[in-house]
């Protein structure tokens, strides 16, 4: 069970353990803890783990984590609203709607990012 999330002022989000420990990444991705996955759209970007400039990539500046079941298997997912970029430019695109799990693979139905221009009250049903 996940413990504490931390959003930062870039591309990654800390998971942790109540213990202090980094939760372990999904095993497709090549860092080893979920603090080494960076959030780029493209799901082959976040499993090498780097994007060349100009890839949809997202930031977690003012962005509390929420939980919910979204996927009924009574564990909760971490749900964050990013600020969405480009890699390589500093230049806030709109708003992006992820899903995750402690390991940083997406909930089903969550694996294309959900972006917009403005930001936008999502709500979320069963």
């Amino acid at each position: 069970m996940v413990d504490v999330v931390s959003t930062y002022d870039i591309c990654h989000i800390g998971v942790f353990k109540e213990n202090g420990e980094s939760w372990l990444a999904n095993s497709m991705f090549s860092g080893q803890y979920s603090c080494n996955v960076p959030f780029f759209h493209d799901i082959d970007l976040a499993i090498q783990g780097w994007g060349g400039d100009g890839n949809d990539r997202d930031e977690f500046t003012d962005s509390p984590p929420v939980f919910a079941d979204l996927d009924n298997d009574n564990l909760p997912e971490i749900i964050l609203f990013s600020d969405h970029e480009l890699a390589g430019e500093y230049v806030n695109r709109g708003n992006s709607l992820w899903a995750l799990n402690p390991d940083m693979t997406r909930v089903a139905g969550f694996e294309t990012i959900k972006n917009h221009r403005s930001a936008t009250l999502y709500w979320l049903r069963k």
